[in-house]
């Protein structure tokens, strides 16, 4: 119990905060003049039109809202922890670039931008305040993105890997979007906006380099292997090994498997990915100069069972996909 007291304790230590409350046109001063700083976790982040208005339809009738979470940075910026659709949305509307849809407590408002307001009205609601918690510099990103995840009010779950890509070294963060923006890496994996938007390129960079290079750790849990992994290598990495590591694997799979990315009748997976990903590159780093004569493997029922959709994540199944796929091109070559 002692050592449970201590531990609670540091904690509560190493959050401090303070209360402060904003006129909205401070907020908005403040938001244009880049004293709010958004994270690479929230970015991605849009709230829908109907969300934007029914907020904005609380300020104007006087709802009380939500608290908004900022932390103090180092270089006198305001980090929004929770809170950036908020402001989007206030400047947006008074900017004139939100017309409100949807409501129904005041449907008169459904169609309408801010200049519709009344003068009074228009006063009354920029010099409504909103509450802010302001979290000291002091405060760990580990903190800060553990407040966000407890306190997102958005609506929108933040994934794992966004809170992975923002732990994230920042040379190593920028090396990641460097090759998510790979054109033939793109054009194999035709990504959605909306797999974009959730950073799914990079997530498939980082469990490619994860299983390249540290296949025999994965354990099953595929959150704490590439939270490891991250830990391991971010900090300390050779940019050029790992770039042509990747590249020779596009240039390979553009080459040989293309078919298998342009099918219609088959999705590519992340099992899918990481076994061909993977496999590819693990046979090249046995053979640089591998030249399949066959490529039937691929079609092959026994392929077709490793990679389907719901296929396990179990260290043995994730192995055997991955190795089934290396083994059939040394085979074949």
């Amino acid at each position: 119990m002692y050592d449970l007291d201590n531990k609670i304790r540091e904690k509560q230590k190493s959050i401090q905060y303070d209360l402060r409350n904003y006129p909205i046109h401070s907020i908005i001063e403040f938001f244009r003049l880049g004293e709010y700083y958004i994270p690479s976790y929230q970015r991605n982040f849009v709230w829908k039109k109907d969300i934007q208005s029914k907020f904005i339809e609380s300020i104007i009738i006087g709802l009380p809202t939500s608290t908004l979470f900022i932390a103090e940075t180092d270089d006198f910026r305001n980090e929004v922890i929770d809170g950036f659709q908020r402001i989007r949305t206030l400047e947006e509307y008074v900017n004139g670039d939100l017309k409100l849809s949807g409501l129904e407590v005041l449907p008169e408002l459904n169609g309408t931008y801010f200049k519709h307001l009344s003068d009074s009205q228009q006063r009354k609601f920029l010099n409504r305040s909103i509450g802010f918690i302001v979290l000291s510099n002091k405060t760990s990103l580990e903190d800060r993105l553990e407040i966000f995840s407890r306190m997102n009010t958005t609506g929108v779950t933040v994934s794992s890997h966004q809170l992975r890509m923002a732990k994230m070294d920042a040379d190593f963060r920028s090396f990641f979007q460097e090759l998510s923006e790979n054109s033939l890496f793109v054009n194999l994996m035709q990504f959605s906006s909306s797999m974009q938007l959730r950073n799914e390129p990079e997530e498939l960079i980082l469990r490619f380099f994860a299983f390249s290079h540290n296949l025999d750790k994965y354990r099953g849990s595929m959150d704490s292997f590439l939270n490891n992994y991250l830990k391991e290598i971010s900090s300390d990495f050779n940019r050029y090994e790992m770039f042509n590591e990747f590249q020779n694997t596009c240039l390979f799979i553009d080459k040989y498997l293309r078919d298998v990315f342009y099918s219609k009748n088959r999705k590519v997976t992340r099992v899918m990915f990481d076994s061909i990903f993977v496999g590819v590159n693990l046979a090249l780093k046995e053979n640089p100069q591998l030249s399949p004569k066959s490529l039937n493997w691929i079609y092959d029922s026994n392929f077709d069972v490793l990679v389907r959709v719901h296929a396990a994540q179990t260290k043995k199944r994730v192995k055997d996909r991955i190795v089934y796929v290396k083994n059939s091109l040394l085979e074949n070559s």
